[in-house]
């Protein structure tokens, strides 16, 4: 009986994390799908909130599709393909894809410009973020519930950074928080919520540096937790074509 090739022995690994991935963000993205299913299941055929409930699920379900097909396809290395991101429509998207009822308030200050980067990565990226800050914002009373937003261009680099006001990040799991199965959010911290797996900033940061990017941790920042994130600028991947 022969051994695994080495080779694919790392392409099998490397295919378990992207399921357990997808598995993440499938189960991240039914959670509130499966809401506005219950809401249109108890309204009547014909009433407009019904309507919009069974939007809500089509566009939920198409979504998933969409990020199974794109994640899936980082185990297959190929030619880098021209994928754009206009930035303020990817904040919005994201902002928007949040659960209604979380009491968020943000603070976006955005200088318009457009990422190469495929759209749907960067809107995981930036809804990873977002309910990460949610949950920890909800782990801790009478807090200042503001999101901050914030993005500039230097350059040929489009830098964005997402802060909230909440706990912050534990000291003893920063070096590693972006390694799979690490989580700042441990069980029973946030009240009738579901523990972190420790997924999702692992694949915010696969799916940034596949783009050319990268996120990292402000370890400044106080109160609360600060991510930048660094994106290729569409406009200087055209110039140097």
């Amino acid at each position: 009986m022969h051994s695994p090739h080495p080779q694919d022995t790392d392409r099998w690994a490397d295919l378990g994390q992207l399921t357990a991935f997808l598995a993440h963000e499938i189960n991240n993205a039914l959670a509130p799908a499966l809401g506005y299913l219950d809401l249109a299941q108890g309204r009547p055929p014909g009433d407009p909130l019904r309507d919009k409930a069974l939007d809500r699920v089509d566009h939920a379900v198409r979504r998933i599709a969409h990020l199974s097909h794109s994640v899936l396809g980082l185990s297959n290395p190929r030619p880098p393909q021209e994928s754009f991101a206009p930035i303020d429509s990817a904040v919005a998207t994201a902002a928007g894809l949040l659960p209604n009822g979380h009491n968020l308030i943000f603070d976006i200050d955005l200088q318009q410009d457009t990422a190469a980067i495929e759209p749907i990565w960067l809107e995981q990226v930036l809804l990873n973020l977002l309910v990460n800050a949610d949950r920890a914002l909800r782990s801790a009373a009478e807090i200042n519930r503001t999101i901050q937003i914030t993005g500039r261009t230097q350059g040929p680099i489009y830098t964005l950074r997402v802060q909230d006001h909440g706990p912050g990040v534990p000291e003893h799991i920063r070096q590693q928080l972006f390694q799979p199965g690490v989580t700042a959010h441990a069980p029973g911290s946030t009240p009738g919520h579901t523990p972190g797996h420790g997924l999702g900033l692992a694949l915010c940061q696969r799916l940034l540096e596949a783009a050319g990017g990268s996120i990292a941790l402000d370890p400044h920042h106080t109160p609360g937790a600060a991510f930048v994130l660094t994106l290729p600028r569409a406009a200087a991947i055209r110039q140097a074509a």
